[in-house]
């Protein structure tokens, strides 16, 4: 594989009105991959097959698409791990400002905290509870 890079984000999935996958689609709703059904004649199976279309002529659409399936099943793979690390790391983090940082002026450092508002926003954007 070359060294390209998986498409940037963020990605966003876009539906048909029957809630099937269209696309995966990033920037201006460029598309990235497209999911095509192959029925197997033989027994009937179908399945769904995601095929790379973020290719400029003469961009190698064999590597680039592999590289962006990797890094979708590196995203959904890493993704409650990565969670659950960032809630202990935000956990630990709160607990020792609130302990070690407070003060008559400031109660609660925990809450006015740069990296602890980025971290909460992070963890609820992961959860789906923000976009």
């Amino acid at each position: 594989m070359s060294d390209t890079q998986h498409t940037p984000g963020p990605w966003r999935a876009h539906f048909n009105e029957y809630e099937e996958l269209l696309s995966i689609v990033y920037g201006h709703g460029r598309a990235i991959l497209r999911p095509h059904h192959e029925t197997d004649v033989e027994n009937g199976a179908v399945r769904v097959v995601l095929s790379s279309c973020n290719l400029e002529a003469g961009d190698d659409f064999e590597a680039q698409h592999h590289i962006d399936i990797a890094f979708l099943v590196r995203a959904c793979n890493s993704h409650d791990a990565l969670l659950a690390a960032c809630e202990a790391l935000l956990d630990g983090l709160e607990n020792f400002l609130h302990n070690e940082c407070t003060t008559f002026d400031n109660p609660h450092p925990e809450e006015t905290d740069e990296t602890c508002i980025a971290a909460r926003a992070a963890i609820a954007k992961a959860k789906g509870e923000k976009e």
